[in-house]
């Protein structure tokens, strides 16, 4: 189920995006994320009891507005039923106040503006200088040509599979994308505790219900 949830931060950009690492990676969240500098954070969601939730993904999208930081947080989860998301959002909040000293407030934004190219700042590369030419040296009969590298394998399109939330190439029988946590089109859940299960599986191997 997806849940968009927009907030506006008083400062720019690159502060706000280090600030929401810091704060994810910090606990109780402890989160690795995907990066994409300053426009996107991508995460897996934990199994969380605090949070009713039973895993799933989140995205963080941000863009310049009105001289601070526009944010929508995107969850993806596995259910919408009671999840916690305004208390998730306020804990993550709450860490990421005491980094750069700005609560967020609640904003509503169009989320499809987080997509358009002029509203993406991306991290600028740093000036290379041209280096001077060198005086060509003719090789000497001893030197060998190096040997080519071994091309890297490039996936079949035909028979490779790829998440449908953030296009990541999906591992051989995968329940969830390694990249975002989103749970794989057509992979089976129990109903009963939400644990992966094998498509012969008749019964949970955790909690014993029949599939």
């Amino acid at each position: 189920m997806r849940k968009d949830m927009g907030f506006y931060v008083a400062a720019d950009i690159a502060s706000v995006y280090n600030a929401y690492l810091k704060a994810l990676s910090s606990e109780p969240f402890g989160r690795t994320c995907k990066e994409e500098p300053y426009h996107t954070i991508s995460f897996p969601l934990n199994f969380s009891f605090e949070y009713n939730m039973c895993g799933g993904s989140c995205r963080i999208f941000l863009m310049p507005h009105e001289g601070g930081t526009a944010v929508d947080i995107r969850f993806q989860t596995v259910q919408d039923d009671n999840v916690l998301y305004d208390k998730y959002a306020a804990d993550l909040h709450a860490l990421l106040a005491e980094i750069i000293h700005v609560s967020p407030v609640c904003a509503t934004f169009n989320t499809d503006d987080f997509s358009k190219p002029e509203n993406r700042v991306t991290e600028l590369a740093p000036t290379v200088k041209t280096p001077e030419p060198e005086e060509e040296v003719s090789p000497t009969p001893t030197e060998e040509a190096a040997e080519p590298a071994d091309s890297e394998e490039v996936a079949d399109p035909d028979t490779a599979c790829f998440c449908t939330e953030c296009g990541a190439q999906l591992k051989e029988n995968a329940r969830f994308c390694t990249e975002c946590g989103a749970l794989v089109a057509g992979a089976r859940l129990c109903k009963n505790c939400n644990s992966p299960a094998g498509d012969d599986d008749l019964f949970c191997e955790n909690c014993g219900e029949k599939l």
